[in-house]
């Protein structure tokens, strides 16, 4: 399953601006949108390899059609 990786990117921003630090996590990249596009782009290339590979024997689907789907 992938996401739309405009919304992933949102979703990491809004998590990391509005945590409070806890104890044992890393604070957020200097560049945090930056990172988190990279982030979204390198789990999209896994999930492009895996589809490659085993494609096969499972399905693909975006969480939005997932969403579109069920309600």
């Amino acid at each position: 399953m992938v996401r739309n990786p405009y919304a992933v990117c949102e979703g990491i921003c809004r998590f990391h601006r509005g945590a409070a630090p806890t104890a044992g996590r890393r604070p957020p990249p200097e560049n945090l949108p930056e990172a988190a596009a990279l982030h979204a782009v390198t789990c999209m290339a896994w999930q492009r390899r895996n589809l490659e590979a085993h494609g096969h024997r499972g399905v693909f689907f975006t969480y939005e059609a997932m969403c579109n789907a069920c309600g």
